[in-house]
This record gives C-alpha cells, structure tokens and sequence, in this order.
C-alpha cells in the first residue's frame, strides 16, 4: 500500500468522523443540546495528559460508543462543541449525530500521538482509555458491560485492537485501573489496516517505527479469537491507502474463529466515504450497536445447581464438550465438570447476580496454571462467556469461547 502524505489521512479522520457539515446549520431549538465535558483525563505520559471528551445526549439509553481520534495514528485535539453541532445539525446522516440521537454517549478518545509516540503505544493508550470509561461508568450513568467503539483508518486499526487484544484486567494490580477490564462490546471499524508487518519503518508515518518483532502484537488479524467483540467492516472497493483486502481477511479470520461479523463494500469509494455511501455507512454502524449493545436480559438470581452441557471452543477452533454438575450444600457451591479428560472438580466457584466464575488447578505435560471459566446468563437456563488458561505468570496464553445449557 502507498500512503499518501500526512494531510490526507487528516482529511480521511474528518471524513470518518462525519463532521463536515456546512457551519450555517445551527441544531434546531426544540432539540436539546447533548452535554459535554471536554478534557477528562484518563492518564499522562512523558508530562501531558491523555484525555477524553464526554457527549451526553439529553435522553442517553445507557450505552457509550468510544471514537478513536487517529489518523495516521496522529491524535489531535479539536473543540467538541462545535463538533457536536455539526454533527447533530445533520443527524440522519452521520455517525455521531446518529448515535447522539438515539441515546448513546459518545467519547471521543485521544492517544499519546504520532510522531512522539508510535502504534504500541497508541494501543496502550486506548486499552486504558477503556479501563478509565468502565470504572468511572457510573458516574457517567453509563452501563460499564455496553461499551462499543468505533474509527476509520488508523482509528479503525485502534478499534480493533480493542476488540481482539483486550482483557479482563489483573487482579494482582496495584492500581484499581490495571485491575478493570478493558474490554468492549461491539466493533465498527472503517477501512482499518489489519496486517501491520508489510509498513514497518515507513518514513512517512512515524507511528509505524517501530521493531519489527512488535508487528504480530500490534496486528488485529493476529490477535482473533473466538471471544472477540462482535465486529462489523466498512471499506471501499477502490481505496489504495488500506486496500479492501485488510477487511476480506479479518472477515475471514472472524467467520472461522466464530465471532459475529459483517462487511460493507462500497465499490467505488476510495479511503472515505461521502453522500450516499456515508449515510448507508452510519446507518449499519448505529443498527451495529444498537443490536449488541442494547441492555443485558434479566439474570436469575438463584445458583445454577443442576446438570449442563457444556462445550469450550479450543483455540484451533474445535469444540470439546462436557457435562457440569453444579451442587450447593448447605449455601456453598461445588462443580464437577466430566468429558474426555475424565472428571474434575473445580476449586473455586461463586455466583454472583447471573454471573458464574469457577477455577481450576491444573497441571499436567509439565505445565501448571489455572483454568478460568467466566459466563453470564444470556437467557433462561442459558450460559455464554469464555475459559482462559492462566500460566504461573498470571497471563492468560490460551482463552476461547464457553457456554452451558442447564438439561431438564
């Protein structure tokens, strides 16, 4: 791919944010404004501070989209307000006045920027943007669990990252931020590049110089695994910047790994879209999120005692399936999971509200560590979430999809 020079991956950020509404729209006044707060700081680096800015619609649902303000994997700071009119001035057709109109609060998220910083570092930026939003959701009236995020180019790259490199946070972390999760919910990412190994040490982007052996960490399409965020892709047919390849194949490398995906094509747009193509794009973009990031259903308070079919979904993608018999004597839990490695009991269980965390020791083939299971009822008699393998290191090296359905 040739990049062009910096100023058009500047324009392409304006264009993929949908901002570029003529100044003479002024939001209508039996509309009321969202609310803003600029400049909340989620942390500092090399002596600045790393910030978000807060847009509240005047009737929010709950859920919260992060933008991810990159191009080129520059992050520059602009004034929301007059964003934000703009935006809402033209609200049938572009992404943040979609969003903003049907309820969602929209972040706008600033990384240590190029050329200071370089990719890892944006990724690392964001990751904790993330964690700072879900333990801060509260005051924000945000549900913590109905995160999505969104961006275009390099942006897209971002958000992406976060839904395939994310994790639920480490519990022996001094910092209560390092011990929040930073995970997100749903995916949109327009024309993102996905293979970063080919541009490594491009003279043109700064962000890009970085060592080689980093590339695979920084590259979402080496980070796909069955528990990722449901994501949908936007790209042009013609866009030579980050050719549609990037989306076919992590289109690809969803549809195997299982994880709910889409990809729109526009065949005659290049690396932006306008007019029709940037109404039919924010229209599936609010649709996305609207659909996975709509309110949890109601979880059972009671504990999940009984019989459940059980299967994990390995890393190779293949499906082992098991039988988990859930007891309760006298107010504590107990679990025996039985499949083609035999019987085990795990050590720990607890329920908690819909939530069901179990451990098990393991050690076999010269490896010890912990098995981890995490779910959460989806729907009655229902359990969907993810198992991870956690090494003596405390780093989860292996992890795929979990679900359980209770037998009568």
């Amino acid at each position: 791919m040739t990049f062009p020079r910096r100023p058009s991956f500047t324009a392409a950020l304006l264009l993929t944010c949908a901002l570029q509404f003529p100044l003479k729209h002024p939001l209508h006044a039996e509309t009321a404004e969202p609310a803003i707060t600029p400049d909340v700081i989620y942390g500092r680096k090399a002596g600045m501070a790393l910030t978000y800015d807060v847009i509240k619609p005047a009737q929010p649902n709950g859920a919260a989209v992060l933008f991810m303000v990159s191009g080129g994997w520059i992050s520059t700071w602009a004034d929301p307000a007059p964003l934000v009119v703009k935006a809402m001035a033209a609200k049938d057709a572009n992404a943040f006045g979609m969003l903003l109109d049907h309820g969602f609060t929209l972040l706008l998220v600033r990384h240590g920027s190029s050329p200071y910083f370089r990719v890892p570092d944006a990724v690392e930026d964001v990751r904790r943007a993330v964690r700072h939003v879900r333990l801060n959701a509260k005051s924000m009236g945000i549900d913590p669990e109905r995160l999505g995020v969104f961006g275009g180019s390099a942006g897209g790259h971002l958000s992406l990252m976060l839904g395939t490199a994310s994790d639920a946070g480490n519990p022996a972390a001094s910092d209560a931020l390092e011990k929040t999760s930073d995970r997100v919910a749903a995916v949109v990412a327009y024309f993102p590049p996905t293979e970063l190994s080919n541009y490594i040490g491009d003279k043109r982007f700064p962000a890009l110089d970085f060592p080689a052996d980093k590339s695979d960490a920084v590259s979402p399409i080496r980070q796909v695994t069955a528990d990722d965020a449901p994501t949908l892709l936007v790209h042009g047919g013609k866009d030579t910047l980050v050719p549609i390849s990037h989306s076919q194949n992590m289109l690809a490398a969803f549809q195997k790994a299982g994880v709910p995906v889409n990809l729109i094509t526009f065949p005659e747009a290049q690396h932006g879209f306008a007019g029709a193509d940037e109404k039919t794009a924010s229209t599936a973009l609010l649709a996305w999120f609207e659909k996975y990031l709509k309110p949890a259903a109601p979880v059972a308070e009671a504990p999940p005692v009984g019989i459940w079919e059980a299967k994990a979904t390995l890393p190779d993608g293949s499906l082992r399936p098991s039988v988990l018999t859930v007891s309760e004597k006298e107010g504590h839990l107990s679990a025996l999971a039985a499949g083609e490695l035999g019987e085990r009991k795990f050590d720990r269980i607890t329920w908690e509200k819909g939530h069901l965390f179990m451990e098990l020791d393991m050690e076999q083939d010269g490896r010890s560590g912990i098995i981890r299971v995490e779910a959460s009822n989806t729907a009655a008699d229902q359990l969907a979430g993810k198992w991870s393998f956690i090494n003596d290191d405390d780093k989860s090296v292996a992890s795929g999809a979990w679900e359980a359905t209770k037998q009568p």
